[in-house]
């Protein structure tokens, strides 16, 4: 529910499109005039109501575009003035990449398609605790979805690091759905594969937008 507070409203009440556009006193004011002109009479509740009558009011034939006309221009400068003077609150937050812990491996991981379904690949890359590469990896994955690019992404790098044993570990992401999924907030629609060993104990989960850092387990979620 958003309280309105602009030029319409003396006091202020639910926003919603009747209120803006009807009930409020300048609209109900602004139809009250035109529609005494026209000789129009309809109870100011319901917009679209509102606008049938204009649409099949009784005038001559000439006059029968202008009456149509009418609900359009008086509903679009009660928009104009709704939002005049709005300026949108803008809050910014800068996000740079992090070195890892020292003695720890940090593997940026993403995928990218174009439309979804559509034409996508993945990549990940490893650098130690001085921001060296340690390795990188990009491959096309054909058609498929953002989900199955992230988690096909998030599980080559997992592997490699496992197989090379880069630990301790971070693996940082942009992907909300797969943060949520691998700590266990969020149900995967599909199968569970297990990364056993020590290599992967102790590794951490970041995201990396918002910087929040988690302990996901041994579970690694990859479609069925």
């Amino acid at each position: 529910m958003v309280m309105s507070r602009f030029w319409c409203c003396q006091q202020p009440q639910e926003e919603s499109i009747q209120h803006i556009f009807v009930t409020s006193p300048t609209a109900s004011k602004v139809w009250n005039l035109f529609m005494g002109a026209a000789g129009i009479t309809v109870p100011l509740i319901q917009l679209k109501q509102v606008i049938r009558h204009w649409w099949y009011a009784q005038c001559c034939p000439k006059l029968k575009p202008l009456f149509q006309a009418v609900p359009v221009i008086i509903t679009w400068e009660l928009w104009k003035r709704r939002n005049a003077g709005y300026k949108p609150i803008l809050i910014t937050t800068r996000v740079t990449w992090q070195l890892p812990f020292h003695g720890w491996y940090k593997c940026n991981i993403d995928g990218a398609l174009k439309g979804n379904p559509g034409p996508s690949s993945l990549g990940f890359c490893v650098r130690d605790d001085e921001g060296n590469a340690v390795y990188a990896r990009a491959v096309d994955l054909g058609v498929t979805t953002n989900v199955v690019a992230e988690v096909k992404a998030i599980l080559q790098g997992l592997e490699y690091c496992v197989e090379h044993d880069l630990h301790p570990l971070i693996l940082e992401t942009d992907s909300l759905v797969m943060k949520k999924v691998i700590e266990g907030e969020w149900d995967p629609p599909w199968n569970d594969v297990y990364i056993k060993g020590s290599s992967w104990e102790g590794s951490e989960l970041t995201r990396s937008q918002n910087g929040t850092v988690s302990k996901p387990g041994l579970c690694l979620a990859k479609p069925a």
